[in-house]
């Protein structure tokens, strides 16, 4: 074989080879060199911030929040990241400017409370038909209704000569209203009852689906009124017929009707109140009667023939 030959076959396989080699490269990338170090954490980490002032029941908006990006040591545990994480979420606590907003500051758990300037805490009692199925939380605002027993106020009616009848309690013309006595009152906290004994397992017949089986779980939910609204509050938890010192006689109903956040700030309404003429006059109720049995004797005329 000539010289020439040996030189063109072995140019062809040199090429062949850097051929290939370029293909590879193509078709897989170079990876970046392993140096053997660890990767290295964040050290900042970016946190939601409160843009103003956020006031206690507060629906958040978005122009209440702001970004900060804060060292890791220094954000909040429960710290949100996502300012739209909150948006539409109520304050249960009142959050001032600057700081981390956080799970705690929009979670019902709560262990303190603050009074606002020139309001009192006072705790009402409510179970699941007086408070709303006990979802009453701290920041939300209530009505409060207040119902009295009739028959512990005492009607009397004087008539000549000087004779005293009591009043009917079935068709008493005096009843008491059930009106809005309280408006616009806000919830500072609430303590939640401890749970009862779990049940024993039900059968497998049993219906696994949510039920209320009437038993009244009591919470106290402590409201921010004034001194004049405190005590209306007091006077009705110790309204009694038996004349005691304590609530164990109490007939009256303290009620907390749920307003929604929007109308917190709504001009009070003045309600008329319904009594028993109301559930007559308005409602169309069938008032009450009484049957009384008479004895009668009717004459049958006879005609002549």
């Amino acid at each position: 074989m000539r010289r020439t030959s040996r030189l063109l076959v072995l140019f062809g396989i040199g090429l062949a080879v850097l051929t290939f080699v370029l293909i590879v490269a193509v078709i897989q990338p170079p990876t970046t060199p392993t140096t053997g170090l660890a990767s290295v954490p964040p050290t900042t980490v970016q946190v939601v911030t409160a843009a103003v002032d956020i006031p206690l029941g507060a629906q958040i908006t978005k122009e209440m929040l702001a970004t900060a990006t804060v060292p890791v040591a220094e954000a909040n545990s429960g710290v949100f990241t996502n300012s739209s994480q909150l948006l539409g979420q109520i304050a249960r606590r009142a959050i001032v400017t600057g700081q981390q907003v956080t799970t705690a500051q929009t979670s019902v758990d709560q262990t303190t409370i603050s009074v606002p300037a020139g309001r009192r805490a006072l705790a009402v009692s409510v179970n699941e038909l007086t408070g709303v199925g006990n979802l009453i939380a701290p920041g939300d605002w209530v009505d409060v209704v207040v119902t009295l027993d009739q028959k512990a106020i005492p009607v009397v009616q004087v008539q000549p000569p000087n004779k005293v009848f009591l009043h009917d309690d079935a068709l008493a013309p005096v009843t008491v209203k059930a009106s809005a006595l309280l408006q616009s009152i806000q919830v500072l906290g609430t303590l939640q009852a401890p749970a009862p004994a779990p049940a024993a397992a039900a059968s497998p017949q049993a219906s696994q689906g949510p039920s209320f089986t009437g038993t009244a779980t009591q919470k106290l939910v402590i409201l921010a009124v004034t001194d004049d609204q405190a005590e209306a509050i007091l006077f009705a938890r110790y309204f009694n017929a038996a004349g005691t010192t304590d609530a164990t006689g109490a007939t009256a109903t303290i009620n907390l009707i749920l307003r929604a956040a929007a109308d917190a700030s709504a001009a009070p309404v003045d309600t008329s109140g319904v009594d028993l003429k109301t559930m007559f006059d308005k409602y169309g109720v069938i008032p009450p009667y009484i049957e009384k049995a008479i004895d009668a004797y009717i004459a049958l005329q006879q005609t002549k023939p």
